[in-house]
């Protein structure tokens, strides 16, 4: 079955892939310029015509140019948020030191592997179809991103 004309396939495709982006970047204008990039890398024809390998290539491609937003944003100069409680100020940036040195430290492919999991709430085997690997691979680097993950809190609680 092929992918249908532009309009069609905006209208279809395009709040799913925008509602993607917004779970992952947790900010509205972040995800829907991200939504519009991959949109836009569709139509330049970069993507398979169709349907099912159409939709992985979406899921795949919003997912990599999400981490790419993230890595962009963890390279800012950001103030750290307004606390209440010197413990409160404390915890938000542990926890935003934590997730800096994750975008940063692991590979695009456990990023993906752990978005597409972690946030989009997609299965391994689901997973696997979207980035074209196998579910073996898949596991593998959700244990590494996993263990990542185990070591940053380890080091932020000594």
């Amino acid at each position: 079955m092929a992918v249908e004309d532009v309009q069609t396939a905006w209208r279809r495709y395009f709040p799913l892939v925008r509602q993607k982006c917004r779970r992952v970047l947790k900010d509205v204008d972040d995800a829907d310029d991200v939504a519009q990039d991959v949109f836009i890398r569709f139509w330049q024809g970069r993507a398979p015509r169709d349907v099912r390998g159409a939709t992985a290539w979406l899921y795949k491609t919003a997912t990599h140019l999400c981490i790419d937003r993230l890595r962009q944003r963890s390279m800012r100069d950001r103030p750290v948020p307004q606390a209440t409680q010197a413990a409160d100020l404390e915890a938000a940036t542990g926890h935003r030191q934590v997730l800096e040195q994750l975008i940063t430290l692991a590979d695009v492919d456990e990023l993906q592997v752990a978005v597409l999991s972690r946030v989009d709430g997609l299965t391994q085997p689901e997973a696997a179809e979207v980035l074209g690997i196998s579910e073996r691979t898949v596991r593998r680097l959700l244990n590494r991103f996993d263990d990542r993950v185990a070591a940053k809190r380890q080091e932020v609680q000594s």
